[in-house]
């Protein structure tokens, strides 16, 4: 209690500078207080976050997960996409909207270069992080996607370009359109094989 007591006092006086001096003594925290700091650290403590996502802890992780979300760059997407994934650990739906979130250099880019190629779980969760970021320079890639062998990640492309142009029907119809003229497409090109 009185390392939390002397955390949220330092927080109120110093504010996020103090995350070079707070980010080294983490794996010493009790998890109250990890919770707390990582709550107030800066991106410049990213390794840091990244490597506290793996505590025992669960409330532990989820916050060093909604951390991520909020200061991490490209070196969080991958941390993020397995935590994502994994059914062992707790936290699948923090670390899934912390992927929707993240904002720092390099991370979208990560993101759609996940969605291209991988482990098609990570590569659902990232069509899918895509679309709740409405990720429009993505659709042509998700459109591609719903060509693809692999069930989940076609399925996952389907049920993104839903997401992402629920709100718009003119979009919504467009995009419906283009997918099924493909599919007519390859039944014309594929007429051979089918025999």
């Amino acid at each position: 209690r009185l390392q939390l007591a002397a955390i949220t006092a330092a927080t109120a006086t110093y504010g996020n500078q103090l995350s070079a001096k707070l980010a080294p003594m983490l794996p010493k925290l009790g998890s109250a207080a990890k919770v707390r700091v990582v709550a107030i650290l800066d991106a410049s403590a990213e390794e840091s976050v990244i490597g506290t996502v793996s505590d025992g802890d669960e409330a532990v992780r989820r916050a060093a997960l909604e951390a991520l979300g909020r200061m991490g760059s490209s070196a969080s997407v991958p941390v993020l996409l397995a935590a994502a994934t994994d059914d062992a650990k707790p936290g699948k739906s923090t670390a899934a909207a912390a992927l929707a979130r993240v904002k720092g250099e390099g991370a979208v880019a990560a993101i759609r270069q996940a969605a291209d190629a991988g482990d098609s779980k990570r590569r659902a969760a990232a069509i899918t992080a895509l679309a709740a970021r409405n990720d429009s320079e993505a659709v042509p890639a998700i459109l591609r996607y719903t060509r693809s062998v692999d069930a989940g990640v076609k399925s996952a492309a389907f049920a993104a370009l839903g997401w992402a142009f629920s709100n718009d029907r003119t979009a919504a119809l467009l995009a419906g359109a283009v997918v099924l003229s493909h599919w007519f497409l390859d039944l014309l090109v594929h007429v051979p094989d089918l025999t």
